[in-house]
């Protein structure tokens, strides 16, 4: 794990910590995530998959820095296979991190299109 990723994670688990979380996915399962998830598809952020148009999403932080108070641009909608290859491009490269999403979504695309 790089340096930059190392850095990234610790300052994940203290965000995590910050707003009284163990894991990710006790975040994921709680009701300060389903009030942020259901404010995204209220409002007129892109409601489709970023990469393929899937209207069926998932919603991916592009930066954990404020979690548990996440700005509706700090999340993008990505379909579960487009969600799942983006984050095997970024364990792949070491050089890359969440701030590089432009980046690793067109790798997203560029891997969608090779696999048709």
């Amino acid at each position: 794990m790089s340096i930059r990723k190392k850095n990234n994670w610790i300052s994940f688990s203290e965000n995590l910590r910050r707003i009284g979380f163990k894991s990710y996915a006790a975040y994921l399962d709680s009701d300060l995530w389903r009030k942020k998830k259901a404010a995204y598809r209220a409002s007129k952020r892109p409601q489709k998959c970023l990469c393929c148009g899937d209207p069926n999403y998932q919603l991916h932080h592009t930066t954990y820095d404020r979690l548990g108070r996440e700005w509706l641009k700090d999340l993008i909608p990505l379909c579960s296979e487009c969600h799942e290859t983006f984050h095997k491009l970024l364990k792949e490269d070491d050089s890359l991190n969440l701030s590089d999403t432009k980046l690793i979504l067109d790798g997203v695309r560029k891997y969608r299109k090779r696999k048709k």
